[in-house]
């Protein structure tokens, strides 16, 4: 297990619910409802006191053994984000809260989660580091909030360092005068 890891439980062969709830969520969102049997199989990392991502504090699935409710089920996945557990939103909540509430949620842990926005969080900001696919000029949108666009903060040090050096440079050669 990986530091920042924790187990939801442990445990073997799970009984499985179906989703039933369907109409009340967004078209992105998917409801898991998992029966805690001998063990619900997941791992989660993350919360406002130790973000997982950069600009994300949220609750992420970081592994799901095969053996557990969840991997038996096969919907919830390595990188899903939770937004709530059995109706509580997590949001916007520290870890060991995440946590208590799937501790505490008794034999059924129903789940709200955003399947694969790990990897849309590691898009954008593989984005930023290496250049928008859009013209963000051309848009008005820039990438959270340096504004930097495509060009990179590497260039703009760069350029500093090169007038800064060149300022030295110059008032050395006028004292020599």
């Amino acid at each position: 297990m990986e530091q920042g890891d924790t187990p939801s439980s442990i445990g073997k062969m799970p009984n499985l619910i179906a989703n039933t709830n369907k109409e009340s969520m967004k078209d992105n969102e998917l409801l898991i409802r998992l029966n805690r049997g001998s063990g619900l199989g997941f791992y989660i990392r993350g919360g406002i006191d130790n973000p997982h991502l950069p600009g994300d504090s949220g609750i992420f699935v970081t592994r799901v053994r095969d053996s557990g409710s969840a991997g038996v089920d096969g919907r919830l996945k390595q990188g899903d984000k939770i937004l709530e557990i059995n109706g509580e939103s997590v949001r916007s909540c520290n870890h060991k809260d995440a946590i208590e509430l799937i501790q505490d949620a008794g034999d059924e842990v129903s789940l709200l989660v955003r399947p694969g926005t790990e990897r849309e969080i590691l898009e954008r900001i593989s984005e930023v580091e290496h250049g928008s696919k859009k013209d963000d000029r051309k848009t008005g949108e820039f990438p959270f909030a340096l504004g930097i666009g495509s060009y990179g903060i590497t260039a703009v040090a760069m350029g500093i360092v090169a007038i800064s050096f060149y300022m030295i440079i110059r008032r050395g050669f006028r004292s020599y005068e």
